[in-house]
C-alpha cells in the first residue's frame, strides 16, 4: 500500500485476516502449552516483511525482463551473499559428490522451479495477492502431516484449515474484482 500508493480492498484485507487467523488456529491446536517469544516473533515478522519486499521487487523485475532472468539473477545475488556468510559462520565448505547432488537438487529442482513459477505468476497477479497466497503453505503442510507423518487431526486444526481456505477465496475474489 505504501509503495504502490494503493490500498488493498476490504475484501482482500478480510481474506488475509481470515487466512492468518486460520493459521493461528492451526498452530494453537498443536500446542500443549505455549509462550510467545518476543525475539522469535520479531524475527518472524521481519522475515514476512523481507518476503513482501522480495515480492514487490520481483513484480517490478518481471515488468522489465523475463521471469527466468529475474529469478536467476535474484538467486545469483542470494548465492553471492549466502556463500561468504556460510563460510564466515561455519568455516570452509567441504563438499562430497553426494552433498553437491543434494544441493543442486534442492537449489534447482525444488526451490528454483518453485520461485520461477512464483515469479511467472507475478506477471498475472498483484504482489499483494502473491504474498497473501503464500498462506496456502500451511494447507499443504496440513495434508502432508496427515498423509506422511500420520498426525491426528483435531477439530480446531480443521477449523483453522477452513479459515485459511475461506480467506484465500476472499483474496482471489478481491484479485478478480480488481481486474
Amino acid at each position: 500500500a505504501l509503495v504502490n500508493r494503493k490500498k488493498p480492498s476490504l475484501l482482500w484485507w478480510s481474506g488475509t485476516l481470515c487466512a492468518t487467523a486460520g493459521g493461528v488456529w492451526m498452530v494453537i491446536s498443536q500446542a500443549n502449552s505455549w509462550h510467545i517469544n518476543t525475539t522469535g516473533l520479531c524475527f518472524c515478522l521481519g522475515a514476512g516483511l523481507c518476503y513482501a519486499v522480495y515480492t514487490m521487487l520481483s513484480k517490478k523485475l518481471v515488468s522489465l525482463t523475463t521471469p527466468l532472468k529475474a529469478t536467476s539473477h535474484t538467486f545469483a545475488i542470494a548465492a553471492l551473499i549466502a556463500i561468504p556468510a556460510a563460510i564466515l559462520i561455519s568455516g570452509p565448505i567441504v563438499f562430497t559428490s553426494c552433498d553437491l547432488i543434494v544441493v543442486l537438487y534442492l537449489g534447482l529442482a525444488t526451490t528454483g522451479v518453485a520461485y520461477l513459477l512464483y515469479t511467472n505468476a507475478l506477471i498475472r497477479i498483484s504482489a499483494t495477492t502473491g504474498v497473501a497466497m503464500t498462506l496456502f503453505e500451511p494447507v499443504t503442510a496440513f495434508f502432508l502431516a496427515i498423509l506422511v507423518a500420520k498426525e491426528p487431526v483435531s477439530w480446531i486444526s480443521f477449523a483453522g484449515l477452513c479459515g485459511i481456505l475461506v480467506g484465500l477465496k476472499f483474496v482471489l475474489s478481491a484479485e478478480a474484482k480488481a481486474r
